[in-house]
């Protein structure tokens, strides 16, 4: 009897060492330091847009990037929709829900929104990752509106909030592959100590 109970003692002194702790995210601040100056030949312009700070809670901020002389422009978000305890990576049910409303969102923009004379064609879903923590849920797009411009948008959990990816270009879509590939690895060479 004496044994079970010191066996049952160490195993509730152990239980608490074996469940994953959830880590604080990081602030706001410290995620959007986080981003890189240049994604491939992409150079970072402009301030930070704070969208909470123009009254849309849980839009989170965003930073965009042009490339210098090519018609491409990259935009990334760091976000929670006033949402907790988003799980990193591309395959937890917030992401597709956040995968989902993007669609939605994409879709609305060009067919009945504020540019009602374009079309756009959802051409893949596929996955860019760098580990199963460190990926991104993404969808291959074409747009058409006065000529013909190809999309990719990408949804991820990162560090507590969730991360978003669009790259609008001319040329061919997996010349973008790329830039999320790159993303991905100065997000993870910067959250290791």
């Amino acid at each position: 009897m004496h044994s079970f109970f010191i066996r049952l003692v160490l195993l509730l002194l152990l239980v608490p060492l074996l469940i994953p702790q959830a880590q604080a995210r990081p602030s706001m601040d410290a995620a959007m330091a986080a981003l890189p100056d240049r994604l491939g030949p992409l150079e970072r312009r402009g301030d930070v847009v704070d969208f909470e700070a123009r009254g849309a809670p849980g839009l989170g901020r965003g930073v965009t990037y042009d490339h210098p002389s090519a018609p491409t422009r990259a935009s990334v978000y760091i976000y929670d929709a006033q949402q907790t305890g988003i799980p990193d990576g591309a395959n937890s049910p917030a992401v597709q829900r956040q995968f989902d409303s993007m669609r939605r969102e994409i879709r609305g923009f060009y067919t009945n929104g504020q540019d009602g004379n374009s079309a756009v064609s959802e051409i893949r879903q596929h996955i860019i990752a760098r580990t199963p923590q460190l990926a991104l849920r993404c969808l291959d797009l074409r747009i058409e509106r006065n000529g013909t411009a190809n999309s990719l948008a990408c949804v991820g959990g990162f560090n507590g909030r969730f991360l978003k990816l669009r790259v609008t270009m001319q040329a061919d879509i997996a010349t973008a592959y790329p830039l999320a590939e790159q993303l991905l690895a100065d997000l993870e060479r910067d959250a290791k100590p």
